[in-house]
């Protein structure tokens, strides 16, 4: 396997709170080092006169240190683990839990992190907080909102229900759950499918206790509703003094419901009504680098979203370079993928370095941090191993299991043909 190349890039960037000046620079990135580079400033009508800036060496491992300093240890505790585990590459399909047979035993055996977080953590959040009470919201407490009619609940836009446990799809997620037999044969679990549960205790309780211990089959086989955290523009942070630990380490993630304990009445042959007693609540996300993703600005000092600076410099740049010119960068090899690597520079312009401020450049220089980063660390981490093993273990992230007692959900179960049923 050849060495993951390095890319140098001529880029332009400015002091936003000075008279416009040009910065010419020479950006190194390579495997160890998001960047590293010399500044040559370049004053208005002062051509001859070059004052070379030499910029601090900027690591991709720097991070994990970066969102200790900031008070954000669940963000850095997913560092720490993605850069010392075993390098592993999540497949696309495992993010959203539609893996199938083939990929299923590799993901089990490298990915999955179970017990990430605790509960006392995510509730300390008031976005988790807000978003769990949504998920359990019942009919009478959306009623009390002034929404008159339960049976419409899903159409009024201002109160959502279609991620609420009361939902109609919440019930059509249950009773597929109840009547799959999905991986039947291979008896993934070593306990009962949801068919098998439904007869062999039969006017009874069932508590998936079991199932449980191993949360992600529990997952993929009888989580029915989820609601998305951190997912909308609103939910995000919109400068670097609004983020906390939790999209520190997520960036967004969902809140999943699975039943825990449940009653069983046999109303008559192949139908059961199930009533669900308690669900069991767990957070999940996939801490994965696949695709093309920008992660913010960063330095040794810390993380910065700019939105108004990053327009303003972008306005700036294309309002002083010729189209002609952004059309013949576009076409050069700078932009072509590495297949070997897959490592791309993006081509849009604002993610070029950002000179936040100007006043003193090695503290207001930061780096812009892409998924592809992080994609070329673990591929020069493979190269350098006698083994050809590495770093860079994508993960899905569980947190610890909540137990909650609910009311008034309940299912109809009909199984049609009950002979299919392993005794």
């Amino acid at each position: 396997m050849s060495k993951p190349k390095s890319k140098e890039l001529d880029l332009y960037i400015y002091f936003p709170h000075q008279q416009p000046m040009l910065l010419l620079k020479k950006l190194t990135c390579d495997a160890e080092l998001v960047c590293e580079t010399i500044l040559e400033k370049h004053e208005k009508g002062k051509e001859s006169s070059v004052e070379k800036i030499k910029i601090d060496r900027f690591k991709l491992r720097d991070i994990e240190q970066v969102m200790r300093n900031h008070g954000w240890e669940m963000g850095a505790k997913a560092q720490a683990l993605w850069f010392s585990g075993k390098a592993y590459q999540l497949p696309e399909r495992a993010k959203n839990a539609s893996e199938d047979d083939s990929m299923i035993d590799k993901v089990l055996s490298n990915a999955v992190e179970a017990d990430f977080v605790d509960w006392d953590w995510l509730l300390s959040f008031t976005i988790v907080r807000e978003k769990l009470d949504h998920l359990l919201m019942t009919k009478e407490t959306l009623i009390s909102k002034n929404i008159y009619d339960p049976n419409m609940l899903e159409y009024y836009y201002i109160h959502d229900i279609s991620h609420n446990i009361y939902s109609s799809r919440t019930k059509d997620s249950l009773i597929n759950n109840f009547k799959s037999d999905k991986d039947k044969d291979q008896h993934r679990f070593g306990y009962c499918f949801g068919q098998e549960i439904l007869q062999t205790h039969k006017n009874g309780k069932y508590i998936f206790s079991k199932e449980i211990e191993n949360i992600y089959f529990y997952h993929r086989y009888w989580q029915f509703q989820y609601i998305r955290v951190g997912d909308g523009v609103s939910e995000k942070p919109w400068s670097e003094d609004d983020i906390e630990d939790w999209f520190a380490a997520f960036g967004s993630f969902t809140l999943n419901v699975a039943p825990y304990e449940i009653e069983i009445i046999e109303i008559e042959k192949g139908v059961y009504q199930v009533n669900i007693l308690k669900v069991a609540i767990y957070a999940r996300d996939s801490f994965d680098f696949n695709g093309n993703q920008y992660l913010g600005f960063w330095n040794k000092k810390g993380i910065c979203l700019p939105i108004k600076e990053s327009f303003s410099q972008a306005m700036y740049l294309l309002g002083n370079t010729s189209l002609d010119k952004i059309e013949k960068i576009a076409k050069t090899d700078i932009y072509e993928i590495n297949t070997e690597v897959d490592y791309a520079i993006d081509t849009n312009i604002i993610t070029t370095p950002l000179l936040k401020n100007g006043d003193n450049v090695n503290k207001d220089l930061y780096f812009p941090v892409n998924n592809s980063d992080y994609r070329r660390w673990r591929e020069n981490s493979k190269n350098k191993d006698p083994n050809g093993i590495g770093f860079g273990r994508d993960m899905i992230l569980f947190s610890k299991i909540k137990i909650q007692d609910i009311e008034g959900l309940s299912i109809i179960v009909r199984i049609e043909d009950e002979r299919n049923i392993k005794k």
